[in-house]
């Protein structure tokens, strides 16, 4: 019905072009004026828009036109459509101060955003001018958001003397009634309200919003399906009291009304549009599926559907099949937030992030308070790595839509990447508190609390995981990883065996049986659980990955077999290509070690692991400078990787270059700030420069936390010595070349200590 009246427009609109006449811009102005008017009447509200904006820049100084663009933006909804539509109003007021509609409509906008006194003035002026009952009813609404109800309720009361045929002055009475505290007027009201227009909704609405808020459920149930039974629009009702069910948490009930909608308004792409979204709020993706896409072959030209539907094709995967959608709302609709939001989200699924980053931020400056827009920009920074404006985009995405859980643990993710795990456990406890059944949010504050060597707390979230969702692997994968944690082996495995009976595929759990099993000795057992799963699955690279771990104790040609295996099966997949770097390196075949650690950093540029072995395989062959370049691009990776950054001090301090160790010496104690060995560098960088009274601070910090270290008590008792503490430097010399005779230094500890002893004797 829509889409043949929209395209009668269309062949209409056509027509002055046609034929060939000129038009002046007066009747240009009128044609754009009259199809607007008519899409608006139709609810074509993109269509209308374009229409209305070609009428104003024919005639920008046209309050009529001003006006039917503030309609447009009022029907279309959100608060940058309130101020859009705000502005074209004043806008034809300026033009024409005595144009009535546009002054009501400010009136209505004042009120809405509780500015009363220039709602007041300003609905008063229209109702002194021609007694307007809608500028009456605006100024009784003033009266009463001032808390003046006696002059409030005298206005009402005169306008409902007056029996008027429409259920709106009824409405604006209940709710200056309710808001005066007389529920029993507001009610009798709303009953006449319905009696004063039978078959409008309106009214039977807000007598059930009246009964829910007071608690009445059996009366709001009772009064939607009677009005679902009475009225001849019927899918509003339905769709009232479907939502009523939800409300309650009766969701069997919910769905059979809102079937019941769509099998009586089959001409209404509304209906599907609300089944298939409650399937989607119901975790049923593939029934939401089957329902949008009945609707869009029902109503292909329905643009509102096919950007929803279009939206579920992205969220389960479906990108090829949701970009057809895409490029037919964007034919429609090409500069709408909607449009927009869709198209970046696609390009970003792809990887075109500078793009979709474009899209997502020319959506949000044309409605700033959708909230997924800046959600899916902040997961756009979160790729690139721009973990401050992944803060900001996400953060106002959480504050615009407190119920985004993805939101919350994408920030959460992004606070743990740039470094703050504490505020990213605040941001998933913020979750919990509204969702504490939600599997995510127990998951990853499970994981967060691991994180921090926390595994009590840990096994308390990942408890209630496995509590809300028995079926999940997960939560037993992260029960067994803290029982690890507190050193119980044995309760450990039972847990990786629990998650790997839910799901045998399960990778992580399987890697940790078979590592319990290789730390207990028993590598044969590893090996033949691994061999158990490679005859279902023999063309599963992790498994043979797994397999060369097992074997690494026993076999270590069958290990380098099965990590060539892993290797030639996924070429993305680093860890084998890292072993194998790592048994090179260890048979002194530096070069084929290289060889593999490169083609592992090529398949994962972000590994540690591989830069690290790199570093030291340079180091082996004494090629500093290439270490160093190794170390610092593990430092590139991750900042606070403090081994990388405590290594490097270590090769620059070796070249003799104190000053350049320092800095890197200094970070890696601000990221591990307890550690005796980065405690020992950094006092040792101090020593070398002369910075004595410094170093001494650090390396008592490390003997006293590592008291067996050797090369610790040598750097105290030779920082003692340079200070002139000869009695302590004796002490930790002497105790130093108890522990162990022979270590690098130790021929000067002794010349030390000959020296002291030396000394004390003369």
């Amino acid at each position: 019905m829509r889409l043949g009246y929209y395209a009668s427009i269309c062949l209409i609109a056509l027509l002055p072009a046609l034929s060939g006449c000129g038009s002046s811009t007066e009747k240009e102005f009128n044609r754009h004026l009259s199809y607007g008017k008519k899409f608006l009447e139709a609810s074509e509200y993109p269509e209308a828009l374009k229409e209305f904006r070609s009428a104003v820049q024919i005639k920008p100084d046209s309050a009529e036109g001003h006006y039917n663009l503030g309609l447009i933006f009022v029907n279309m909804g959100g608060p940058s459509n309130s101020i859009a539509a705000f502005r074209e109003f004043t806008k034809a007021v300026e033009l024409d101060p005595a144009h009535k509609g546009a002054r009501v409509k400010l009136a209505e906008l004042y009120l809405g955003s509780r500015n009363f006194d220039k709602a007041l003035k300003l609905a008063e002026s229209v109702y002194k001018e021609n007694g307007d009952r809608d500028a009456r009813m605006l100024m009784a609404g003033a009266l009463a958001g001032k808390k003046d109800y006696e002059k409030a309720l005298s206005i009402i009361e005169e306008l409902l003397r007056e029996k008027p045929g429409t259920s709106k002055p009824y409405l604006f009475a209940a709710a200056i009634f309710s808001a005066a505290g007389d529920d029993s007027r507001a009610e009798s009201v709303l009953r006449e309200a319905i009696a004063a227009d039978p078959k409008d909704f309106a009214p039977r609405a807000a007598i059930a919003t009246f009964y829910y808020r007071h608690k009445r459920l059996l009366d709001v149930e009772n009064e939607l399906r009677k009005a679902a039974a009475e009225l001849p629009e019927k899918l509003k009702a339905l769709t009232a009291l479907a939502n009523f069910y939800i409300s309650v948490e009766n969701l069997e009930e919910a769905e059979k009304t809102l079937k019941a909608a769509l099998d009586v308004s089959p001409d209404r792409a509304e209906a599907h549009m609300m089944l298939a979204g409650f399937y989607m709020a119901s975790g049923k993706p593939i029934e939401a599926e089957g329902v949008y896409m009945e609707g869009v072959g029902k109503f292909p030209g329905d643009v509102a559907l096919r950007k929803k539907y279009a939206e579920l094709l992205l969220d389960t995967g479906k990108q090829d099949e949701a970009e057809k959608h895409i490029k037919e709302v964007l034919t429609r609709d090409p500069s709408g937030y909607y449009s927009l939001y869709l198209n970046g989200r696609l390009k970003a699924v792809r990887g075109q992030f500078l793009e979709a980053q474009a899209d997502l931020q020319e959506s949000i400056k044309e409605e700033p308070s959708f909230p997924m827009s800046h959600y899916s920009l902040g997961l756009v920074y979160k790729a690139r790595k721009n973990y401050e404006q992944a803060k900001g985009s996400l953060g106002e995405s959480v504050r615009l839509n407190p119920g985004l859980d993805g939101a919350y643990l994408a920030l959460a993710s992004v606070l743990v990447a740039s470094g703050d795990g504490k505020q990213a456990l605040k941001q998933i406890e913020s979750l919990l508190e509204k969702k504490p059944k939600s599997l995510s949010a127990n998951l990853a504050a499970g994981s967060l609390h691991l994180r921090d060597n926390e595994p009590g707390k840990a096994e308390n979230y990942f408890m209630a995981a496995s509590e809300s969702a028995p079926g999940d692997p997960r939560a037993y994968a992260g029960l067994g990883s803290a029982s690890m944690m507190r050193g119980d082996s044995k309760k450990a495995l039972n847990y990786f065996e629990k998650a790997l009976s839910i799901d045998q595929s399960n990778m992580e759990a399987l890697a940790s049986v078979t590592g319990i099993y290789i730390s207990r000795g028993e590598s044969g057992k590893a090996a033949e659980k691994i061999r158990r799963q490679l005859d279902a699955f023999p063309n599963e690279a992790r498994l043979h990955y797994l397999l060369g771990k097992a074997s690494m104790a026993t076999d270590e040609d069958m290990a380098e077999k099965s990590f060539r295996k892993a290797a030639e099966l996924r070429g993305d997949f680093a860890e084998p290509r890292i072993e194998l770097g790592s048994l090179y390196a260890k048979k002194g075949a530096y070069a084929e070690a290289e060889s593999e650690l490169n083609q592992a950093l090529k398949a994962d540029p972000e590994s540690l692991a591989a830069c690290m072995l790199l570093a030291l395989n340079s180091q082996e062959q004494g090629k500093w400078e290439d270490a160093a370049t190794y170390y610092g691009k593990a430092l590139d990776i991750d900042p606070r990787f403090a081994p990388a950054a405590n290594n490097l001090a270590w090769l620059y301090l070796g070249q003799g270059q104190a000053d350049k160790a320092l800095p890197y010496a200094e970070q890696a104690k601000e990221a591990m700030p307890d550690d005796p060995l980065i405690s020992d560098t950094l006092g040792w960088v101090y020593y070398n420069k002369g910075a004595y009274l410094k170093a001494l601070s650090h390396l008592k910090d490390s003997v006293r936390k590592a008291p067996e270290n050797v090369n610790s008590r040598y750097h105290l008792g030779m920082a003692y010595y340079k200070k002139g503490q000869l009695k302590d430097a004796r002490v930790e010399l002497t105790k130093a070349l108890k522990q162990k005779k022979t270590f690098k230094g130790s021929e000067e500890a002794k010349r030390v200590l000959k020296e002291i002893r030396t000394k004390f004797e003369s």
